[in-house]
């Protein structure tokens, strides 16, 4: 999955109402599909909690599949993504594209991971196994752009699919996005098919990629 700057195009942030217990160790937000866990004090909607900076949270995402979920990349599990990227180096790398992302270190990732509220880059998990990962770019909110990747043993299966129609519920739902954008890099036919299965649509042909579009809702 190719993201270009040009790509990097989708979401705003409204404010959310919170119906949630205040003196809960670990609180979830009502917006379908959406948990949000942390161990500091509530504020009362999700602006607030831009606005005050928090950053001790986890959302989890509940996609169609039980047994698929969309966890927010945090700085503990810097070691696991670096491995599952270097185990798929040849794989991502294919079409020209992760070529940086393959070659950091931990280290690198754990700084990556310490700024993301509210969070727009989720790992993939099947189970409790780290598969992959789908980020939103919040380049012009509220327009954003998309990026994922699977791993080859994960492909085949419509996990990417179920992946990135749950992280555009997210983004219209909790982020108030409005459109998302989506390039690929030509010749990488499966992630074609899974942006159409997701009901994107090309909207422009470059020398190199093409764009995809999904306005939402």
């Amino acid at each position: 999955m190719r993201r270009s700057p040009k790509d990097r195009e989708v979401v705003a942030v409204k404010s959310a109402s919170a119906d949630v217990s205040p003196t809960a160790d670990k609180h979830q937000v009502a917006c379908p599909g959406v948990r949000l866990r942390s161990s500091v004090p509530w504020c009362a909607n999700l602006v607030d909690r831009l606005v005050s900076g928090i950053e001790d949270v986890a959302v989890y995402i509940e996609t169609a599949r039980a047994a698929v979920t969309l966890r927010a990349l945090t700085p503990d599990i810097a070691v696991t993504y670096e491995s599952a990227m270097k185990a798929n180096a040849a794989h991502l790398t294919r079409h020209g594209n992760y070529a940086q992302e393959v070659e950091k270190a931990a280290s690198e990732y754990v700084t990556e991971f310490q700024k993301q509220w509210p969070a727009l880059a989720f790992g993939i998990y099947e189970m409790e196994e780290l598969v992959g990962s789908v980020a939103l770019v919040p380049v012009d909110p509220p327009q954003y752009g998309l990026g994922y990747w699977l791993a080859e043993s994960a492909c085949g299966r419509g996990l990417a699919t179920t992946a990135v129609e749950a992280v555009a519920r997210y983004a219209e739902e909790t982020l108030a996005a409005t459109n998302i954008f989506a390039g690929v890099t030509h010749g990488n036919d499966k992630s074609r098919a899974v942006l159409q299965r997701a009901g994107f649509q090309v909207v422009a042909e470059f020398e190199d990629y093409t764009r995809y579009h999904r306005a939402l809702p």
